[in-house]
């Protein structure tokens, strides 16, 4: 009798594990806003609070895995496989957006660079932290482990759920990057989540090392596409 329990449960257990497979990451939001753009792209009024927060949108996203094993995810920004994803970075995501075109998909280049990046090089890190907790409507006070969170694992029918903002089309004085829109188009947006496993046991610590090896994580190796696009939706 025992013997037969034990094998419905583990039967149930594989087809629980065969239900669904793989990594799936999906925006939350309905749509991402952004201001309607100028003929010129100007920046001068970037500087000013609340177009910056008008302009703004916290994207919250989500990724589940559906396999049977955990994975570590090793954010290497220094690597090849980063270097090939030329989408707006936020947070551990990488944002693209695309111009409805019924002929062909069409991706709108993000421009980095413009004149309102003036800070000054020696408190950078302080004043982007303050900035980003300011746009995502936290506390400046005590939040500093928001920052500490690059690398994660994901355990097997788990889900993470993420955030970051952007403004549109013009960027911010931390944000340092732009994206032509035509207002007279449409246009959508995804987001990916990589990992990179290539030369990851000289970049980690022996301490992450070994929790890696001693829980049977797999250092995950790839980028993943959200299963769902969102509209962008200009104001004035």
């Amino acid at each position: 009798m025992k013997k037969n329990i034990l094998i419905i449960m583990l039967c149930l257990s594989v087809l629980g594990c065969k239900r669904k497979e793989g990594l799936e990451l999906e925006i939350i939001n309905k749509s991402i806003l952004s201001l309607v753009p100028e003929d010129k792209n100007t920046y001068n009024n970037m500087d000013d609070s609340l177009t910056n927060y008008k302009s703004k949108t916290i994207i919250v996203f989500k990724l589940t895995n559906y396999d049977c094993k955990s994975y570590y995810f090793n954010l290497n920004y220094f690597g090849k496989l980063y270097s090939n994803l030329d989408g707006l970075t936020i947070n551990q995501a990488t944002i693209y957006f695309y111009k409805d075109n019924r002929n062909k998909e069409e991706k709108v280049k993000v421009r980095y660079g413009h004149p309102n990046f003036n800070l000054n090089p020696n408190s950078i890190s302080n004043k982007r932290n303050v900035h980003i907790l300011k746009m995502l409507n936290y506390s400046t006070m005590g939040n500093e482990k928001y920052f500490d969170n690059s690398n994660f694992i994901i355990h097997s029918n788990e889900t993470l759920y993420f955030e970051g903002f952007v403004n549109l089309p013009y960027g911010d004085p931390i944000q340092n990057a732009h994206v032509d829109f035509d207002k007279n188009a449409k246009y959508s947006a995804e987001i990916t989540m990589f990992s990179d496993s290539t030369n990851y046991k000289k970049m980690l610590s022996r301490p992450i090392l070994r929790t890696i090896q001693k829980n049977g994580y797999q250092v995950y190796h790839g980028v993943i596409k959200s299963k769902n696009r969102v509209s962008i939706k200009f104001i004035e």
